[in-house]
């Protein structure tokens, strides 16, 4: 480890000029500066505590990229940049990949490596692209560090992607009903349930979709929407139980 490393202006022109160079976001490319080093290219660490700088070189490493033996201590991160970019371009990354093939060239050598091949530390690139990417830890720590992005430097407009299934866990809410049963309710107030493990008869589906209805309208503030209309359309829309036999339940409606 070294001591805290403090980033100056011209640290953070070179960054910007590097990043733009390699045709990346500013503050993606400091996103993966704070992941592998916390942006201090003095600081030694990884296994056995034998990789350093920014983007922690290896003994081999160093000497590809060309840092001074005798400087290794004592480098600023501006004077780093031009190695950086010399190394990652020599591995075989190309302006304009993205991040995540500049952090398979820096984690396994080259921008084809495999993203899920941990290293010492179970560190992958898909493990760490949450935090590189906008709205991500690391992400948000570069833009505090780097400060303002000069005019036209590459900024991403992507967000880490959720799959389809952590998207639609998120939008759903566990309640529990009256009889002890916990349902999940998604944004529509319908029981998210799959379908196999919905087993109700008529009668048990009526007291239980309204339940749902009424905790779900007062989790959303959803004060305008008919139960008796929410039940129709359950019904209509293919639910448990057709909408004639709903009407028969209670009797006809006005």
């Amino acid at each position: 480890m070294s001591r805290k490393y403090k980033v100056t202006d011209v640290d953070r022109a070179a960054t910007f000029a590097t990043a733009n160079r390699l045709g990346l976001d500013p503050y993606e490319f400091g996103a993966v500066l704070d992941k592998e080093s916390g942006i201090n290219p003095n600081i030694w660490g990884g296994d056995g505590g034998n990789y350093y700088g920014a983007i922690q070189f290896g003994n081999y490493e160093r000497s590809e990229a060309g840092l001074d033996p005798k400087k290794i201590g004592n480098y600023t991160l501006a004077e780093q940049m031009p190695h950086i970019e010399k190394w990652v371009l020599g591995r075989g990354f190309k302006p304009g990949m993205g991040v995540d093939k500049l952090y398979a060239t820096i984690l396994g050598g080259n921008p084809d490596a495999d993203m899920n091949l941990p290293d010492s530390n179970e560190t992958t690139v898909n493990n760490s692209l949450r935090g590189l990417m906008r709205g991500g830890k690391n992400y948000n720590y570069a833009m505090q560090v780097l400060g303002p992005a000069p005019e036209g430097a590459l900024l991403s407009n992507s967000a880490f992607e959720q799959t389809p299934t952590q998207t639609a866990a998120q939008a759903l809410t566990t309640i529990t009903l009256p009889d002890g049963t916990t349902i999940s309710v998604g944004p529509n107030g319908v029981d998210a349930r799959p379908s196999e493990t919905k087993k109700d008869n008529p009668q048990d589906f009526v007291s239980r979709f309204l339940t749902e209805q009424i905790y779900s309208g007062m989790l959303q503030g959803d004060e305008n929407k008919s139960v008796v209309d929410g039940l129709i359309e359950q019904a209509q829309g293919g639910g448990y139980i057709s909408a004639k036999k709903a009407m028969e339940l209670f009797g006809g409606f006005d």
